[in-house]
């Protein structure tokens, strides 16, 4: 973890990929990835996900409604960011896609925005229970915390190269 969380990153695709890898190691037998919350579409999307050979696949594109999501819920703070039972949970037990993709066991954290915002999350799903600790949840807090602060880098690097453009139109004119 020291590794990633010291490291410069050229994009967020970039800090996703070595977040993911990372986790990929530390959590076997799970399904770890990015997700983002599109409000405005009402869609919970995977932006990008790793899986080792004894796991389920949840593929980059794999998008449900908002509110049949795990990390939709969890990020609304209305269900736990770890459980080792999803089949008893009241909130998890509710939604298809805890049947669908067989999980068990369900550990993540929020990524949120400085202006406390929350856009998507970083996850990671086991068919085996009781697969994740509170350390397993601390890591992915962590992780999370990187992810939207390159999140954030970038964007602001965006808006600053659309300023410097519009102020460089307005200075020709």
């Amino acid at each position: 973890m020291v590794e990633v969380s010291g490291q410069s990153f050229q994009s967020i695709g970039e800090a996703i990929r070595s977040v993911l890898e990372l986790l990929e190691k530390l959590l076997p037998g799970s399904s770890v990835f990015v997700a983002h919350f599109d409000e405005q579409a009402g869609y919970f999307r995977v932006i990008d996900a790793r899986a080792d050979g004894s796991s389920y696949p949840v593929e980059s594109g794999f998008s449900i409604p908002l509110d049949s999501s795990f990390c939709f819920h969890m990020a609304a703070r209305r269900a736990p960011q770890l459980t080792g039972d999803a089949e008893s949970d009241p909130v998890y037990s509710q939604l298809p896609v805890r049947e669908r993709l067989d999980i068990g066991s369900y550990v993540a954290a929020p990524l949120e925005l400085e202006d406390t915002t929350r856009v998507g999350s970083l996850c990671a799903i086991s068919r085996q229970l009781d697969a994740y600790e509170e350390d397993d949840l601390e890591r992915l807090a962590v992780m999370a915390r990187i992810l939207s602060f390159e999140l954030e880098r970038e964007n602001r690097e965006l808006d600053l190269r659309r300023n410097n453009e519009e102020l460089r139109d307005q200075a020709i004119s």
